[in-house]
């Protein structure tokens, strides 16, 4: 972890992890471990109802298409 940033997103019990460098990921998720009960999901593709979706380019699209759907569905649209 030499200068790089790593960010790290928190609500109440959902923890996201984010950096170009993974194994910078994992010593943060090992030392998180050895302090909580922690459960891995692997790569986010959902976080806080948001969808994830990791494009080929690199690119990352974030959205909410399953809530709105709901949203419609409930209000018969």
């Amino acid at each position: 972890m030499k200068g790089e940033r790593i960010y790290i997103a928190l609500y109440i019990d959902d923890l996201i992890i984010a950096s170009e460098n993974e194994k910078d990921i994992l010593t943060i998720k090992h030392r998180l471990s050895e302090l909580f009960e922690m459960q891995d999901l692997g790569i986010a593709r959902k976080f806080l109802g948001m969808e994830i979706e990791y494009e080929n380019d690199g690119s990352i699209k974030i959205h909410q298409n399953q809530y709105i759907q709901q949203l419609l569905e409930h209000h018969g649209m």
